[in-house]
This record gives structure tokens, C-alpha cells and sequence, in this order.
């Protein structure tokens, strides 16, 4: 604002204003995270990224993912994705069992059964959507306890007392970090 001793000059003193204005928007925008949004193979040519931006996926599976630290992209949020169950396996009711990251935590859903139980592998998760470290639940199957291992190689096992896994419910094991 002018004083006694210097004279008001709108034109200079507007655009002192207006380059502080620009200059603060500026800090504001490269201080925060950047999203960026595009095709699934546009994510890897991206320049400028840093840990916390974010990339959404326009096409394909619309897959969410955010860099981590080391230049990494992790997958933040995804559709639900079917199982692919290996031979002996099913999802009673033809509801298919699903996959998805939900901020970062995978979420198993659905029903399996199957016709052998002791050490048997269910299915395999894609690499972007495997735990950190080996996770170990159990579930009831009727009145029998059984355990399940989800491997950091993604192969998902069930194991227990040998015999048919008549009901398996995904739901029961709790979301899990993936890597």
C-alpha cells in the first residue's frame, strides 16, 4: 500500500501483486502431490513423478497407483478381479471368489470349496498384488479349523486335516498390505 514518502503507481504495483500470487500458486502446486490420469503404458514414461503421486489408469483394468519411495509404483486401488482357482477348485453359488486393493490393503471376497485340502493350492496373485510377508489365517470349514498361506510368491494354500474344503469364506481373512 503507498505511504507518505511513495506514490501509488497501479500499474507496477498490481503487477508486483499479481507475480506473488503466481509464485505462491506455483509452491503450492510443486510442494503437493500430482495425480496424474492416463493409459496403463502411460505410467511408466511419466518424468517429474515423486513418492505420493498418484496415476489413474483410463483404460483397461482402471487400476490406481501411487509411487512409493525408490521410484516404485504400488497399486493403491483396483477393481475387484476374479481368481483364477487351480483344477479341484470352485466358487459355490457361480459367484465368482475376487481380488482387489482397496488404499493399498488387499481384500479377498467370496466362497471356495474344494475337492482336496491338506496343501492344496487354491490360486496365484498377480506380482502387484502380493503381501509383504507371508500372511497365515484360519477359517472354519463346518466345525473344522483349517489354515490358509498366502505366500509372498502369491500362491494362495489351504491346508488342514486332509479331505474336501466344503466352504471356504474369503471375507473371514482380514485385508492384508500387498508389496
Amino acid at each position: 500500500t503507498p505511504d507518505d514518502s511513495t506514490a501509488y503507481n497501479l500499474p507496477v504495483d498490481l503487477a508486483a501483486m499479481a507475480d506473488t500470487v503466481q509464485s505462491a500458486l506455483n509452491n503450492v502446486r510443486t510442494s503437493g502431490n500430482q495425480q496424474f490420469y492416463g493409459p496403463a503404458a502411460g505410467r511408466t514414461a511419466l518424468t517429474g513423478v515423486k513418492p505420493g503421486d498418484t496415476y489413474q489408469e483410463a483404460d483397461g483394468s482402471k487400476i490406481q497407483w501411487v509411487q512409493a519411495n525408490g521410484g516404485l509404483w504400488r497399486v493403491l486401488n483396483s477393481p475387484p478381479v476374479a481368481l483364477t482357482l487351480n483344477a479341484g477348485w470352485t466358487s459355490p453359488g457361480g459367484i465368482p471368489a475376487t481380488y482387489e486393493v482397496r488404499s493399498g490393503l488387499l481384500v479377498l471376497w467370496g466362497r471356495l470349496s474344494g475337492t482336496s485340502g491338506a496343501g492344496s493350492w487354491v490360486a496365484t496373485l498377480p506380482p502387484d498384488f502380493r503381501p509383504l510377508q507371508e500372511i497365515v489365517v484360519m477359517y472354519v470349514d463346518g466345525a473344522t479349523l483349517r489354515d490358509f498361506i498366502i505366500g509372498v510368491s502369491g500362491s494362495l494354500t489351504a491346508y488342514g486335516k486332509s479331505g474336501a474344503v466344503a466352504d471356504m469364506r474369503l471375507g473371514t481373512i482380514p485385508p492384508f498390505p500387498i508389496k
